[in-house]
Order: C-alpha cells, then structure tokens, then sequence
C-alpha cells in the first residue's frame, strides 16, 4: 500500500511538477515520514517496521515449523501458544507467531478433511439418524427450548420434530414409536451416547421393532456430520422464523419447527440431483422391506462378525465392543450395496 503511494506521487509529480512538499500537503501526508519511506526504499529496507521491541535472537525456522505443527489443533484454536511464544518471544513478535499458528492451523484442517470419508447412503428408509438440540432461542418465561429432531440420511428427509423441554428417554421412545407407525421402522439408528437416547424405554422399542443401534463413537462429532449438517440449518431456519418476537408462547415453537422442518424437506438439493428430500424419501422409502425374521437374520450376522472382529484383535482394549460393532455394521452394508465410501 505504501510503496503504492509512492509510486502515485513520483507519478503526480512528474505531471503537474509539483514540489515534493507541496504534493505532501495536498495528500495530507507528513513531508518527513515521507522522506523516511523514500530513503528506506532506496536502501531495499522494509518501509515500515513491525511495533514493539527489536528481536535479535536468531531462530531456526524449520525447528519452529516442526514445533508450530506439534500444537494441539482444534478448528478454531491451538493449545500451547503461550509457552511457545515465551520460547521465541525474543526471535519473532507474538502477532507474527499467531499469524503461523493460524497458517499451521488450517493446513492441519485442511489434511484432516481430505483424509476424512465420505459415506454415501443409496436407500431411503434403511437408515436414521436423531439428535437434541438447544435451541438458540427462549419461551416469554425465558426458560430454554429444545428439538428432538429425525432425518433419514439417504433423502436427507426429516421427520416431525419433538419440542419443549429438554426430552427424557420415554418421550423420545413415544415419539419414536410413533414415526415408526407412520413411516415404517429403519434397518439402522444413529444415535450419540446420551442417557435420554440410549435410556432403557428406547432400546425397548428399538428391541420391539428389530431397529439395529448405531452409536457415535464418544466425543466424535462428524460421525453423524450429516445430522450436524441438518441441525445447523434447522436452528438458522427457526432464529429466521421467531427472532424478530422477543417473547412468544411456547406453544409457538413446535408450529414454527414444523414450518422449518418442511421448508428443508422442500428444498431441491444438489447433493440430490437437484431433487428435493420429500421426492427422494417418497420416490424410493418403499424399495427396501425388511421382515422381522430378515432383521433378526441380519442381527445375528453382525452380532457374530462384532465377536470374531475382537477376537482377531487379540483383546485389544483400544477397541470397544461399540467400535468392533460399527466395523460388522459398515462391512454388511458394503456387501450389500446399501453404502459407498469416497473421500473428500
């Protein structure tokens, strides 16, 4: 910017041959900071130093590159930046070091998405996935308001949501069951590990209509990235709906959800071939049938291939019964077409 304006004057003045003070005071523009920039230019220095005191310790730029990498990233912090800027504090300012914490940072990112895979559902109906959500909004009475929320991963079609307070376990089996009723029950459930999801009235009915669990693994978000998806555009679409309120019955929340949940079931995607999810979710929910007795069949498969998966692994404790069950989950419907894997 500066030895853009530098250039800017020389040009000026080579037209209108105007002193070099004058030009200055048109431009509002001190005469010695300007006769500064020009002798540092001449010389090849930098034309304006970065503030704070001068750093005079030398530093080895690939020790700190591997130290820069060492950090524990997150998306959108790094742990370990202070004792590392007490390190370097007299080779490199500390904005010049958040600045390569943040270069370091997104290249992390970026390596971690392009290792992640991408699972491709092809067959409405096999499998769902559901999850709470505190909304980011409040009842007249100030109290919080939350959504239980289902959504079918292939269609990417989401049910009746439940809201209120924050659901217990038998009001979550409640209105599970009664999705089932209306939609037909789903091969497979993904569900994270929390008490009121995994709560004993839920399994129950998962056990009644031979509904296979699927757990997230603990503290893994992007293994249901596609519900995570789908709960950001819910809770943008409700703040849209009853943020211009500023208090409004509760009674309002559940007309306004379902006001959302149909708009994004409405909404041609191009992850769907420009379709929308209603169209994909009703065109193709009933090509896939399962009876109880092919449930039970496909329960005993995995349950079995879950045991031999442990065993192979020799009673290695860093793989859980849930992580072993995944595996047999992931492996039958691959062999049965029902997934396919890419990676970003």
């Amino acid at each position: 910017m500066i030895q853009g304006l530098l250039q800017g004057m020389k040009a000026i003045r080579a037209t209108m041959k105007l002193p070099i003070k004058e030009l200055c005071a048109l431009l509002d523009v001190p005469y010695s900071t300007v006769r500064r920039w020009r002798h540092r230019d001449k010389k090849g220095e930098p034309l304006l130093n970065p503030p704070g005191p001068r750093k005079t310790v030398p530093f080895c730029q690939d020790e700190l590159k591997n130290e820069l990498q060492a950090l524990r990233h997150r998306r959108h912090l790094s742990y370990g930046t202070t004792a590392l800027y007490q390190r370097y504090a007299f080779s490199i300012s500390r904005r010049e070091l958040q600045s390569l914490v943040f270069t370091a940072r997104q290249e992390i990112t970026r390596q971690d998405r392009q290792a992640l895979r991408r699972i491709e559902w092809q067959v409405p109906n096999l499998v769902w996935a559901m999850d709470d959500l505190e909304c980011k909004i409040h009842d007249t009475n100030k109290h919080k308001l939350y959504a239980h929320r289902l959504q079918d991963l292939a269609s990417r079609y989401k049910f009746h949501p439940l809201t209120g307070e924050f659901p217990c376990g038998e009001e979550i089996a409640g209105h599970l069951e009664a999705q089932f009723a209306r939609y037909g029950a789903p091969l497979l459930l993904k569900r994270d590990n929390g008490g009121n999801l995994s709560h004993p009235s839920v399994n129950a009915l998962l056990e009644d209509y031979y509904v296979l669990p699927l757990p997230s693994p603990p503290y893994y978000a992007p293994y249901n990235g596609a519900m995570e998806e789908s709960q950001g555009e819910f809770q943008r679409g409700l703040q849209e709906k009853l943020l211009p309120h500023t208090t409004f019955p509760r009674a309002y929340l559940q007309a306004s959800a379902d006001a959302v949940e149909n708009e994004l079931n409405h909404r041609p995607r191009p992850c769907l071939g420009g379709r929308s999810s209603c169209q994909v979710y009703f065109e193709g929910k009933d090509t896939l049938r399962f009876s109880k007795k092919q449930r039970r069949q496909i329960y005993d498969w995995t349950l079995s291939l879950t045991g031999d998966i442990l065993y192979e692994m020799g009673g290695n404790m860093s793989l859980t019964w849930q992580s072993a069950w995944r595996i047999a989950v992931e492996i039958w419907l691959k062999h049965k077409g029902y997934i396919t894997e890419a990676k970003n």
